[in-house]
């Protein structure tokens, strides 16, 4: 079939990223998007439990035959057909979606 493309900022990611200027300047934020909620993504896996749905690659806690893999190890390991590809598209394209802002550390 092929293979996942997981998204990030290295040569071998999936690299979406989007500049937007706007005045006047805000809150000092200095990222802001959306993420596919995470109970449906938790869902379409079948992934009861994940130690932080706030980490960037959670460890899954459960069922057990996903215990301690990461979020990724999960996606890159998932047998999927061309009726689950199609599934999951529509899932990012119309699925929930949570906002996010994270402001500056400075």
């Amino acid at each position: 079939m092929g293979k996942v493309m997981i998204g990030g900022n290295t040569l071998e990611s999936e690299m979406c990223i989007a500049f937007v200027e706007y005045y006047p300047r805000s809150l000092d934020l200095t990222n802001c998007g959306t993420a596919l909620a995470a109970t449906a993504v938790k869902n379409f896996f079948g992934i009861q439990e994940m130690e932080s749905e706030v980490h960037v690659n959670p460890i899954i806690k459960l069922p057990e035959r996903f215990q301690g893999m990461s979020f990724t190890d999960v996606v890159r390991d998932y047998n999927w057909s061309s009726q689950d590809r199609l599934r999951f598209q529509d899932l990012m394209l119309n699925g929930e979606h949570d906002p996010y802002c994270t402001p500056d550390q400075e």
